[in-house]
């Protein structure tokens, strides 16, 4: 699914902020960590954040610049993007923004992407209503005020995740549905993602 895989990390513009959301075990790190190779690969400079716990061997699969704080706020993150002339950011996760209220840190993020040029990529959690629906896909409504603020309406798009499999161990192919929703009410593009669970990685046929 080359075309697919490529299509995909086009849909990301400068001078925005992006949303990559979903349910735990939907593959979230492993599709921004993709996105950060990606345009690493085209030559790009890169820092990917990692607020939260690192898995086994996780960062190993960074190809580009990897910074690992726990406690960071939009500030310091606005700093690393003028002094160290990063392109793209990708901001693992969302969620363990410290200081403002999760409404100001999307106001914040989208301003510093504007003011750079840079393209800031989040991972973001849902709520729990996903879990809930019979097909188990999850909505822009799903990132609730209490766990994302007003991230949404800040992010040129959502990207949703969704893997069958991961509700369904019959399924054989275990593919990463990416919705790409353009703004609260904007047209949905869905991308498939081969993922391969073994190594937690994006691979392109």
């Amino acid at each position: 699914m080359r075309e697919n895989s490529e299509s995909f990390i086009n849909a990301f513009k400068n001078g925005c902020l992006y949303a990559i959301s979903g349910r735990p075990g939907m593959g979230k790190t492993t599709v921004a960590l993709f996105v950060a190779n990606a345009f690493k690969n085209n030559g790009k400079k890169v820092l990917y954040i990692k607020t939260c716990c690192i898995q086994y061997g996780q960062n190993d699969t960074v190809g580009c610049d990897f910074l690992y704080q726990p406690c960071i706020c939009a500030n310091e993150i606005e700093n690393l993007v003028s002094i160290g002339k990063y392109e793209v950011i990708i901001l693992d996760s969302f969620q363990e923004l410290i200081k403002e209220s999760k409404t100001k840190n999307a106001m914040s993020l989208k301003r510093i992407a504007k003011k750079y040029n840079a393209l800031i990529v989040v991972v973001s959690n849902i709520s729990r209503k996903a879990d809930r629906r019979r097909n188990h896909k999850p909505k822009i409504s799903d990132m609730t005020a209490k766990l994302c603020g007003s991230l949404a309406m800040n992010c040129r798009a959502v990207i949703l995740l969704y893997r069958k499999r991961y509700y369904d161990e019959i399924e054989e192919s275990d593919i990463i549905e990416a919705s790409v929703a353009s703004g609260l009410f904007g047209k949905t593009r869905v991308f498939k993602l081969d993922f391969d669970k073994m190594i937690k990685r994006i691979y392109v046929k």
